[in-house]
């Protein structure tokens, strides 16, 4: 059951469409968190709102009163949840909605039923009737016998709108605006909706009689017009009569003159014919005065037209051949005309019986006749449809992706370059796949392809007049918006609800996100080149930080760009020149003090960068393969160095990066220097995070299953970072996870210890140690002791060491010797 509040709040802003807030009556209860978790995040369809919450769990009744006693007319006020104040006192649903509507002077839109015929104004609801109405409906399929896996899965809530005719005629709302299919109660019914069958039938009647009498005026007119119309024609008869007799003998005189020249004209025509037959063309003859044009007797079997010898130019133009083509004709007979050109030379498509179109080229030129200036034009019409589909589809492979027939970059480019001459505002949006590599790698570049052409099928449910969408290359699109940004964040929205479902592919059903990076015209460039450069800029920005997202170009990020690639270019020279070293800070087993194991941390030499900055830029040029690599090989030395000096062997971990689950040659490298060390497996713990495990794929189960049955410990680190660590944690290898400093330090209070020992407890259910880790003080450590952690690690011990610091400490008890 999920609740519209989007949907509450368009309705509730075209209502009043001065609103410039959104105000949410909410509350602390278990189900009041999820309804302000979905409150807040229905702000990303309305930028153009503030949203703000009313918490009755903060106040008491007496004082929300008052406070809703001074919501103005711009404010959208929406009705959640509201049942118990901070002093305890508990409301119903009717009482709180009674209360809210005596304290109120706007209406008030509510998402789930209860309040409408309470002075609530209502909105569009949660129906749990008809959601139990559908799941009743399950039931009895099962009990009939229906196997539950063949049953639907219901994933949309029946919602529908509800509204109080009386709240709507109290605040002014135009009933226009309300959606014809909403419910509406305590509405008074019409004369015409209490007897609809006598009102229709009563106009019906009277329109009837209307028609009638007009259809009865308009034949008599009619018919007193045909009887002179007649009498004219037989005036005109008489007259045509008299002429033709009077040119009989002449024309006597001119057929023995035309017998004459019959023979020659016959040989004449036969080569004719032959010329015409042999090259698919017509002869045509255009009589500009008369506006008649003639054709050759071919011109129905070359244009399959059911055109005569001689037509009415005016009616051809006006019905083979399309309105835009008919103008550009005509244009071009102007043209010639005013001497520009030497012939008429142009091509027009006409559609034939068979209802193909065909493209016939027209060329002509006119023949000077003393008596007039214009003359006659004259000329071929040849069919050119073949050689047409080949121009169209070399055209189409020049201007449109051959996968998805989406405009190319060619083509985006002489559109972008049209709009740049325009001078109005544009936006680019560049949108990338998230993590389309992984689908490449994983189920082929075939699966791939596919995979693109159903998201090209869906985003062209944005594309009109305005949005012009193009492939850009690979898993990237770009969509050209004219407009402000308010038009490019209605796109964005747009799209994100055409991916809201998830993609079936070969019964696969798979989740789309994007990064979007945007680029203004003309605030962020005056060419192709620069918008383009700035748009992607923008779009490597969004996938820096975290995906899923949009951002817009700003100057700031040509500088992180530019320090990221000083910072790249440190890391390529550490590489080359030894440029890194470790350090090892110590996890001590906090029942009895003892370091049990380090944790190698990576540093530069001669550079003071911090590792979190520059580990994520090695993440990003794929640098991370070596310097993990690099990690590997130091830690594993200095282990067997710490075993050679008599130190005895205490585990290293050491972090995986999430790209190096897809270095095929890590497994046996790392195998290699245990091997060149003499050191067994157990020496090296490797700890990963989530975002290894967010790819769920069969390489990233099959390496971390390798690691583990060569006898090396995987730990979970940042546990509590994420959204879905305790799902994991069921099918994973690992042995311990490590409590991410964040999690330690908000639950470790007085009033959240319960929720930390919970934790621990169901890491021990299945199996698994704890680490605590960034533990500073005395008083967490002592609440994580009471709990039951196996492990801390932190700044209360000791900070990161380097080796030689760390020998000093090796054997040290924490517990014992304190105050060495």
């Amino acid at each position: 059951e999920k609740p519209s509040l989007k949907d509450n709040i368009d309705i509730a802003f075209k209502f009043n469409p001065q609103a410039t807030k959104v105000v949410g009556i909410v509350e602390d209860s278990i189900s009041g968190i999820g309804e302000r978790e979905q409150f807040k995040n229905t702000q990303m369809y309305f930028s153009n709102l503030e949203f703000s919450e009313l918490n009755i769990s903060h106040y008491s009744f007496t004082e929300m009163g008052e406070i809703l006693q001074t919501i103005q007319e711009d404010t959208i006020l929406l009705f959640l949840s509201m049942h118990t104040d901070k002093e305890g006192e508990y409301k119903d649903i009717k009482e709180a909605a009674q209360f809210i509507a005596a304290n109120t002077n706007v209406p008030v839109y509510r998402p789930s039923i209860g309040g409408v015929g309470d002075g609530i104004l209502g909105g569009k609801m949660i129906s749990y009737v008809e959601s139990g109405k559908i799941a009743g409906d399950m039931v009895l399929q099962v009990l009939s016998g229906k196997p539950i896996n063949t049953i639907n899965l219901v994933t949309k809530s029946p919602n529908f709108y509800f509204f109080d005719y009386a709240v709507i005629e109290k605040f002014g709302i135009d009933p226009n605006l309300i959606p014809k299919d909403a419910i509406l109660i305590n509405k008074e019914k019409s004369f015409f909706e209490e007897n609809p069958a006598l009102v229709i039938g009563t106009i019906s009647v009277l329109l009837l009689f209307t028609f009638i009498s007009a259809f009865l005026g308009v034949s008599n007119a009619n018919y007193r017009n045909i009887e002179r119309k007649l009498r004219e024609s037989n005036e005109e008869l008489t007259s045509t009569y008299e002429e033709l007799v009077a040119t009989e003998e002449e024309l006597r005189d001119q057929y023995e003159m035309i017998e004459k020249n019959a023979q020659r004209l016959e040989l004449i025509m036969e080569k004719y014919e032959h010329a015409i037959n042999s090259t698919n063309s017509v002869v045509w003859e255009l009589n500009r005065d008369k506006g008649i044009i003639n054709f050759s007797d071919n011109i129905e079997k070359v244009v399959a037209l059911p055109l005569g010898m001689s037509e009415d130019i005016d009616e051809i133009l006006g019905t083979v051949i399309d309105e835009k083509y008919r103008r550009q004709l005509l244009k071009e007979i102007r043209i010639y005309e005013s001497g520009k050109k030497d012939e008429v030379n142009i091509q027009v498509p006409v559609k034939g019986v068979d209802n193909r179109y065909r493209w016939l080229k027209i060329q002509g030129k006119a023949i000077k006749r003393k008596d007039d200036e214009r003359g006659i034009l004259y000329g071929i019409l040849t069919d050119v449809t073949e050689s047409r589909k080949h121009e169209d589809e070399i055209n189409r492979l020049a201007y449109f992706d051959f996968l998805t027939n989406l405009p190319n970059r060619r083509n985006f480019k002489g559109k972008l370059q049209e709009e740049i001459e325009k001078g109005q505002e544009f936006s680019i949006m560049m949108m990338d796949i998230d993590n389309f590599k992984e689908i490449n790698d994983t189920l082929g570049h075939i699966f791939g392809d596919i995979v693109l052409q159903e998201i090209a099928g869906r985003l062209m449910g944005v594309s009109n007049e305005r949005v012009l969408l193009s492939r850009y290359g690979g898993d990237e699109f770009l969509i050209l918006v004219i407009g402000d940004k308010n038009e490019v964040l209605e796109v964005i929205v747009r799209i994100w609800e055409l991916f809201d479902e998830p993609i079936s592919v070969q019964n696969r059903d798979l989740n789309i996100r994007f990064s979007i990076g945007i680029a203004t015209f003309p605030k962020d460039g005056h060419d192709i080149d620069q918008l383009l450069t700035n748009v992607d800029t923008a779009l490597y920005t969004v996938k820096r930080r975290g995906k899923n997202n949009y951002l817009f170009y700003d100057r700031e990020m040509q500088e992180e760009l530019k320090k990221k690639a000083e910072i790249e270019n440190i890391l390529r020279k550490a590489l080359n020149e030894d440029g890194f070293y470790l350090v090892y800070q110590p996890q001590v087993d906090a029942q009895t003090g003892e370091i049990i194991g380090f944790e190698a941390l990576v540093r530069l030499k001669d550079h003071n960068i911090p590792p979190n900055v520059f580990i994520a830029i090695a993440e990003e040029s794929d640098l991370i393969y070596q310097i993990g690599k690099v990690v590997t090989e130091k830690a594993i030395q200095q282990a067997a160095e710490w075993r050679d000096k008599g130190y005895g062997n205490k585990p290293i971990a050491i972090n995986f990066s999430s790209k190096q689950i897809h270095d095929h040659e890590y497994i046996e490298f790392l195998l290699e220097n245990l091997r060149q060390a003499q050191l067994e497996p157990q020496s090296i713990e490797i700890e990963i995070t989530e975002s290894i495990l967010m790819e769920e794929t069969e390489q990233t189960f099959r390496v971390l299953q390798q690691l583990k049955d060569l006898g090396i410990k995987l730990s979970l680190d940042d546990f509590g970072t994420g959204f879905s660590s305790i799902n994991y944690l069921t099918y994973i290898p690992v042995h311990k996870v490590k409590l991410d400093k964040s999690m330690c330090d908000k639950f470790l209070g007085m009033e959240n210890s319960k929720a930390m020992e919970s934790v621990i407890s169901l890491a021990f259910g299945l199996g698994l140690a704890v680490t605590a880790e960034g533990i500073e003080e005395e008083w967490q450590y002592i609440r994580l002791k009471e709990s039951g952690c196996n492990y801390i690690q932190g700044y209360l011990f000791s900070k990161p060491l380097l080796p030689e610091e760390v020998e000093k400490i090796y054997h040290k008890n924490f517990l014992r010797d304190n105050n060495s």
